[in-house]
């Protein structure tokens, strides 16, 4: 797997996880705690297949091959695992994927009436450094009720990472992960311990498991996100903290100013994130339940677009008017449509803006500039092209183009 950086240069992730230095240090950390353990031939049976590997196939090689150089016993293998973790005070991170194979070592090797627990107990040493919502995914399945009495203690738990585990574990969508035969509406009953969580990466998750819901149950997810609104538990955690002193890469239904209380936003932050699935599929019950008017008294006028032919790398430039015969709150997007090589369309929303018009002020400008680049989530091919654009889940116009490499 490889990423591009700022400076146009690649790097590969893989790479940067599992190395050799990587290897040689979780194989100090093992040594230091367990002086039995041949440090050595351990780096070097790992390292002799490891960079011919992929990223999750390097986590399972170091697996496999500390299940070879550990104990046999499972609980004695899993106390070496345990001793050996750093304080987080000398990593300074809670993101070391080299421990990712311990996670899996229980999942492989755990998953068993014998040790489930000693696994469990594994998983919550782990969370300062790995969270285990992959390896959990076994256990749900085999042993659903001991592993949902793990997750909500894990939901009540006093460090925030087992406290997203309670909700990644049970998301029923959870990307690169094994499906899970679980109640989602079960599931997600421990997501009412989470909403409310002070740490922007808890209530991230909850708002991404009730996203995962939102594709199958939108009902589900609309009641739960009004009866948590109302609530009010936000304001009992984080009534001193202010807006300023968060994350805010996503924006909020109406905006907010740098100082509001994070009680006000947190849970239009938890909203927005939640449905934003639902958002740019245009469902009417999600926008009117956000405040949108699904037939709003607006026209478009003076649509220009700017380029009719483009080629790879270039951008396409648009704008209108929009005029309003009343006040509204206004979601205007645009979709894209794309032509694939089977012949069959792939479509992709993006954002223009959220704004209140007030019809008084007369018409609103608006405008987009949009470039086409292959990436490895999208690759493009020649072909025609349609821009449609779309108001509060309607569509209002739609213009053709083509790309050209």
């Amino acid at each position: 797997m490889e990423s591009v950086q700022n400076d146009g240069k690649s790097f590969s992730l893989k790479d940067q996880l599992f190395n050799e230095g990587k290897v040689k240090y979780l194989a100090s950390l093992i040594f230091d705690v367990y002086s039995d353990f041949n440090e050595y031939t351990f780096v070097e049976k790992v390292m002799d297949t490891l960079l011919d590997l992929e990223l999750k196939e390097r986590m399972s090689l170091i697996t496999n091959v500390l299940y070879e150089f550990l104990p046999n016993d499972f609980d004695t293998a899993v106390d070496i695992m345990i001793k050996s973790l750093p304080t987080i005070s000398e990593e300074g991170s809670n993101d070391q994927f080299i421990f990712g194979s311990y996670c899996e070592y229980a999942e492989r090797f755990g998953c068993c009436e014998k040790n489930i627990k000693k696994s469990f107990y594994l998983f919550e040493k782990c969370a300062e450094f790995f969270s285990a919502e992959f390896a959990i995914r076994d256990f749900i399945n085999t042993f659903p009720e001991q592993t949902y009495e793990f997750m909500e203690m894990m939901s009540k738990h006093r460090f925030f990472m087992c406290r997203r585990l309670a909700s990644e574990g049970f998301r029923p969508k959870l990307p690169w992960a094994k499906k899970i035969n679980y109640d989602y509406k079960k599931g997600a009953e421990l997501l009412d311990n989470l909403f409310y969580d002070s740490a922007r990466i808890v209530t991230r998750s909850v708002a991404n498991h009730l996203n995962d819901i939102s594709k199958f149950d939108e009902k589900f997810v609309l009641d739960c996100l009004l009866r948590w609104k109302k609530s009010g538990k936000q304001n009992d955690v984080n009534a001193s903290t202010t807006y300023s002193n968060l994350d805010t890469d996503e924006p909020m239904v109406n905006g907010v100013q740098s100082g509001t209380k994070v009680s006000d936003v947190e849970m239009d932050y938890i909203i927005n994130h939640s449905l934003r699935g639902l958002i740019k599929a245009g469902a009417k019950d999600t926008l009117e339940f956000l405040g949108y008017n699904c037939e709003p008294r607006v026209c478009v006028l003076n649509f220009n677009l700017k380029n009719s032919s483009i080629k790879l790398g270039e951008h396409i430039e648009f704008d209108f008017d929009i005029l309003a015969d009343c006040d509204e709150h206004l979601m205007v997007d645009y979709k894209i449509t794309y032509p694939m090589p089977t012949g069959r369309l792939s479509t992709k929303v993006f954002k223009i803006k959220k704004f209140f018009m007030q019809c008084s002020k007369g018409k609103v400008n608006l405008g987009k500039r949009h470039r086409f680049v292959s990436m490895s989530t999208k690759k493009l091919y020649a072909g025609d092209y349609k821009l449609e654009l779309i108001i509060n889940g309607n569509s209002y116009l739609c213009r053709e183009f083509t790309l050209s490499f």
